[in-house]
């Protein structure tokens, strides 16, 4: 617990959650929900082992809000519009929360505040935990906000062994055990530019990208199977490239030449819709402030000497698009262009054996 704020770490473990997921208007918890959590506790009753959770997912092409109100459950249960997953686990930075729902942003604030200043990635996912709810007279209301986090040293660390081994596991990973979400962003960015320098030296280019780049914040199926179904139907990549470039709306345009597609993500101050910001920047810092989508390097103060192959993770985000929608492996991938070396924007070749 940060003794300061109140916010703690908070772990899911693997979940059996029966679930209505359907969007809604409104953010913040709403009436039409009512009618879900009624006939959630009609059919499981008997079953229901936990609070009702209500969890939003983003990046997802829905008309509304991607919501998923449901109960933990000790039995699968499929009928009306009811369904049963295993919640994956993960992991959250949470605050209770007591009182209005109109206020939950500012709790939200608050948590969101706390985890981009320690330079940790926020994932596509929130869950409330309503355990007590009345949408009528909310002043006696009790909701548990998680806020989820992408736990990319903990994947790094794994992958560290399944590609190069657990001896050079150990050496590449030092003292990463000590990285907590409560770790500074100034210890945490010190701990990142040793751990890469040590595995440059210990690994291939291509290892590091492999290694890497599966550290990306895991992409929304739906929002690359749109990419995908064009594929399929065109055999036209070029149809593909051009649908990525209106949904872009940036000016360093996708392209293929022979087997490798050349990429980039718009600036994060763009996906924000604040293009001045970027436009802008001049100094090395409110590039990489107003660019960079990873918080450990936006919200760093100067620079923090972290090697350019750490973009590998942007990169990541566009192989588990083309991978998909191709149906095959990137072969190598060049950094062209990054922030951390003192360019505008991070471009990347992503080689495929054919296209």
């Amino acid at each position: 617990m940060d003794q300061q704020s109140n916010i703690i770490h908070v772990i899911r473990e693997e979940t059996l959650f029966a679930s209505i997921r359907e969007p809604i208007k409104e953010l913040r918890p709403v009436k039409e929900l009512l009618p879900r959590i009624e006939k959630l506790n009609r059919a499981c009753k008997g079953y229901i082992v936990g609070p009702v959770r209500l969890l939003f997912h983003f990046d997802t092409l829905v008309d509304g809000y991607d919501a998923e109100i449901g109960y933990p459950v000790n039995k699968n249960i499929e009928r009306d519009k009811i369904s049963t997953r295993t919640l994956p686990y993960a992991e959250f930075l949470s605050i209770t929360h007591r009182g209005s729902y109109k206020k939950l942003q500012e709790t939200y604030t608050k948590v969101y505040s706390f985890m981009r200043g320690n330079g940790l990635s926020d994932a596509l996912e929130i869950e409330e935990i309503l355990h007590t709810y009345d949408f009528e007279d909310q002043e006696h209301c009790v909701t548990e906000v998680h806020a989820s986090f992408l736990m990319w040293d903990k994947l790094y660390r794994d992958h560290l062994e399944e590609i190069l081994g657990e001896e050079k596991r150990k050496i590449i990973w030092g003292d990463g055990d000590k990285i907590t979400p409560f770790t500074s962003i100034e210890e945490r960015a010190v701990w990142v530019k040793e751990t890469l320098e040590r595995l440059k030296k210990q690994s291939t280019e291509n290892q590091q990208f492999e290694i890497i780049s599966r550290l990306a914040l895991p992409r929304p199926l739906d929002e690359i199977d749109q990419y995908k179904e064009i594929y399929e139907q065109t055999g036209d990549i070029h149809q593909v490239l051009k649908k990525r470039e209106e949904a872009q709306n940036w000016k360093i345009k996708p392209k293929l030449e022979k087997n490798i597609i050349f990429t980039s993500k718009i600036p994060y101050f763009y996906f924000r819709q604040d293009r001045d910001s970027y436009d802008n920047a001049k100094t090395p810092e409110e590039i990489r402030t107003t660019y960079c989508f990873c918080t450990l390097i936006r919200n760093h103060k100067g620079d923090t000497g972290i090697d350019p192959i750490f973009c590998y993770r942007a990169a990541g985000w566009a192989r588990q698009l083309w991978e998909r929608v191709l149906d095959k492996k990137v072969l190598k991938c060049e950094i062209l262009k990054s922030v951390l070396k003192g360019d505008r924007f991070c471009q990347f070749a992503l080689h495929f054996s054919t296209i």
